[in-house]
């Protein structure tokens, strides 16, 4: 068939508009490639959002005050396990003190088991209250709606608290919220979600606004892409932290912190990324 088929609109025939398309090779390789790789970044974000966790993952971090070393912050994804069918995280942090720095002596730990929509179902804190060191255990039962909470003092067989408080609704502890926030800093949205912090229930605002931009890493030795997001606590968390922050992650899917600012007790500090193990 010599002719081709009539478009009832205009009378025109298919073969035209076919040949009208083989006039401009360039225009439509260039669309191709436009679109091959539109559809690469919206992958790489999608699984961007799925890809935060790895067994074995520590993050490593310095905490300055302007110019003064405060101390050392790590993380570590220790292990990987199942609750309820679902895969879930224990996550331990540490923050140490500088000991070159004879008015500040900072040291405890917590521990965190974490699913995999970022929510926490167990968190642990020791540190030192009144020159005594003390063990807080917090359970956090979504069928049964309630917290349970032990205190004991290290070494001791007395516990010195016990009690349980309502549940309404899933809930993050003081570091569970950095694990939300890499899982949800690709997308463009404010949320206010409920923070376990002692024996109150407390919030925390982020708003998430996918901005990019360069940003330099004194450990990766170069200016690289990060992107951002903003927030404020209305409490007091882990090692006094309060009130407004910033932080910025990378945009390579894994989401790893890499730099933050905040109030803590001591005033507001920098905490950049100083090694990692991926």
């Amino acid at each position: 068939m010599t002719e081709g088929r009539k478009d009832k609109g205009t009378g025109r025939s298919c073969r035209s508009s076919i040949s009208g398309m083989n006039r401009h090779p360039r225009l439509y390789f260039w669309a191709f490639i436009f679109l091959l790789i539109l559809n690469f970044r919206f992958q790489s974000i999608a699984f961007a959002q799925s890809d935060v966790w790895r067994k074995g993952e520590e993050l490593v971090y310095k905490v300055n005050w302007s110019f003064i070393r405060l101390g050392t912050l790590r993380l570590k994804v220790a292990d990987k396990l199942k609750i309820e069918g679902r895969d879930a995280y224990r996550v331990i942090l540490s923050i140490d003190s500088n000991p070159l720095l004879f008015f500040l002596n900072v040291h405890f730990n917590t521990e965190s088991i974490i699913d995999e929509d970022y929510f926490s179902h167990y968190f642990m804190i020791n540190e030192i209250i009144g020159g005594e060191k003390v063990r807080t255990e917090y359970w956090f039962d979504y069928d049964q709606k309630k917290i349970i909470i032990k205190g004991a003092k290290v070494g001791s067989c007395t516990e010195s608290a016990n009690s349980e408080m309502s549940l309404l609704a899933k809930i993050q502890d003081g570091t569970s919220i950095v694990y939300f926030a890499r899982g949800n800093i690709y997308q463009n949205k404010k949320i206010r979600i409920p923070v376990m912090i002692e024996t109150e229930i407390e919030y925390i605002d982020f708003v998430f606004n996918n901005k990019r931009r360069l940003l330099e890493i004194d450990a990766i030795g170069r200016s690289v892409e990060v992107v951002g997001l903003e927030g404020k606590a209305g409490f007091k968390g882990i090692a006094g932290f309060t009130g407004e922050f910033q932080g910025w992650f990378s945009t390579d899917g894994r989401a790893v912190p890499l730099r933050a600012k905040m109030k803590v007790f001591i005033g507001k500090v920098t905490v950049e990324l100083e090694r990692w193990n991926k």
